[in-house]
């Protein structure tokens, strides 16, 4: 598979057997379209006809293979969340210098029906390492044999388990965040809403990717990428079955779809990551949108060409490894927000953070819109505006981590000193501001 990403697009495209799919404005990308036509042509049998125990083996065998070689971390251990019934949960420290750091409550996705620690190792393992902080991935219990709201139950008593303990996993008890993917980030949204009004504590943040939010009632995208893009119509059915039962107020409860809920003022911060060819991708926005209007800071951001479950073939796709890089990098800021936030006071980082990142909005480096302070999400590759690095070359900027694990701006092509343009020192100088004032490195 990493083989078939390493080809040229175009060769992509010829060997999917099929021409350029383009739908709702966005073509899908060429791994994702080659992606899609090698599984169809080995006969993977669809998850719902297979039963929940066969579809869990499965979904682990597919999980090994795409999530690659582990990405290294400090340290990883097992742990067990006391309680009836005891959780299995593994902690993932990071490699990073000094601390404490933040601590990420994971949820792993697969419908409520399948997924583990194992399918989401990789996946965890991306996030501790390049956005340096402890990851806690939780196992909770599942349906159809555990049905809603157990899942809920076991989030919430995770993340009060991990309040509680984060000493113990040598974490800054100030900056605890939850996240998710599919099924998880709907868990993740869930808890978020429930530590808020219950007496928390409420995490610092919320990490939502491709999250599902609304069983009520079907959307645009559904309908649009229901079949033939991983994630289909009648395995959604079954999920929701499965999870849901025959009881239709289940649907209706904001334990279940938190996009229902009455109030989502005062929650925590959120980023929430949608696919452009994922079924999910309206509920997951209009989630976005229905926060953003209820005055909770919320930073979107839609990967173009992706379907769902990306994140979890980052093993075999330098695309979906990027992403789930630069999905990192944006919860490093925003928590790196909070943290500053703290010591130095909102007012007075605001007016530092926002006087530095005016300069960067004017070149068309980062986006214009603020969440707690911070604009730190990336403009799509096609409309970034490239700097002039000399009088025949120009080089457009990356916005990415380093070696070191670092939320940074790469330019693609080193400038030469003699040829270096005014925008580049603008550039420079910038970085200076934000690594002195607020910790955000940029590099080159």
């Amino acid at each position: 598979m990493r083989a078939l990403a390493a080809l040229p697009l175009a060769v992509q495209v010829r060997l999917s057997g099929r021409p350029p799919v383009t739908i709702d404005g966005d073509t899908l990308a060429p791994e994702m379209q080659l992606t899609l036509a090698l599984l169809e042509r080995r006969g993977e049998l669809a998850p719902e006809t297979l039963g929940p125990v066969q579809a869990r083996r499965e979904r682990r065998r597919l999980a090994a293979i795409y999530a690659g070689r582990p990405v290294a971390v400090g340290a990883v251990r097992e742990l067990e969340i006391e309680g009836d019934p005891p959780l299995r949960a593994r902690h993932y420290a990071p490699l990073d210098p000094g601390g404490p750091h933040p601590l990420l409550v994971y949820y792993h996705g697969g419908g409520f029906t399948y997924g583990d620690l194992e399918t989401h190792d990789g996946v965890c393992r991306m996030l501790c390492r390049h956005a340096g902080v402890h990851v806690l991935a939780v196992d909770y219990r599942l349906a159809p044999e555990n049905p809603f709201p157990a899942a809920v139950e076991d989030a919430r008593r995770a993340l009060a388990w991990a309040s509680e303990r984060v000493g113990q996993l040598g974490a800054d008890r100030e900056r605890i965040a939850v996240g998710g993917d599919s099924a998880g980030g709907n868990l993740a949204a869930v808890v978020a809403q429930l530590a808020a009004r219950d007496g928390g504590p409420a995490p610092a943040m919320q990490l939502l990717i491709y999250p599902v939010t609304d069983f009520s009632r079907r959307r645009r995208s559904r309908e649009l990428f229901g079949e033939g893009f991983l994630l289909t119509d009648s395995e959604m059915d079954w999920f929701e079955d499965n999870y849901l039962g025959s009881n239709a107020a289940h649907r209706l409860d904001p334990r279940a779809s938190p996009l229902l809920a009455e109030d989502l003022s005062g929650l925590a911060p959120a980023i929430v990551v949608t696919a452009a060819f994922d079924p999910l991708r309206d509920e997951g926005e209009d989630y976005a949108s229905a926060l953003r209007a209820a005055g909770t800071p919320v930073a979107l951001r839609r990967f173009p060409g992706f379907i769902h479950a990306f994140i979890a073939a980052s093993g075999v796709s330098r695309a979906c490894r990027e992403a789930v890089i630069e999905i990192a990098g944006a919860t490093r800021a925003m928590l790196a927000t909070a943290q500053a936030e703290r010591v130095q006071g909102t007012g007075q980082l605001r007016t530092q953070v926002e006087e530095a990142l005016a300069e960067l909005v004017a070149l068309g480096l980062v986006r214009s819109d603020s969440f707690a302070g911070l604009r730190a999400l990336l403009v799509p590759s096609a409309e970034r505006k490239p700097i002039a690095t000399g009088r025949r070359r120009r080089r457009t900027a990356r916005y990415g981590m380093d070696d070191a694990g670092r939320w940074a701006l790469a330019p693609r092509a080193r400038p030469s000193q003699a040829g270096a343009h005014a925008e580049a020192d603008a550039v420079e100088h910038i970085a200076r501001v934000l690594l002195r004032r607020y910790g955000v490195v940029f590099w080159r």
